[in-house]
């Protein structure tokens, strides 16, 4: 039994070349497009909804009114996160300003 001639050898190469690219520019684009689409979502978020993704609304308080108990003016003072739930003040990771410290969940 003889092994593949070298047309078939090369031809096999050029075969899994043309594969290699094609699995790099799909998954290339669709890495892409999800890195864009997180970037989009996290951009677009409400404030302070980063922290608390999976939170239900809080009943009588529209989302984008500001609770006054979450404002925080120091580091490390206790606030409250919700009626009744404790929290305490935290800086955001990166962040220079005046909005820098958030009211973040103990519990």
């Amino acid at each position: 039994m003889e092994g593949p001639t070298k047309a078939e050898a090369e031809q096999t190469r050029g075969e899994v070349a043309r594969v290699r690219r094609s699995l790099l520019i799909i998954f290339g684009i669709g890495g892409i497009c999800a890195t864009l689409a997180i970037v989009y979502v996290m951009r677009h978020l409400p404030e302070g909804a980063d922290r608390d993704l999976g939170a239900a609304p809080l009943p009588g308080v529209s989302p984008n009114q500001p609770v006054r108990s979450r404002v925080c003016k120091r580091f490390g003072d206790p606030c409250e996160f919700r009626p009744g739930q404790l929290g305490a003040c935290v800086q955001r990771e990166n962040c220079i300003g005046s909005d820098c410290l958030f009211c973040q969940s103990q519990h």
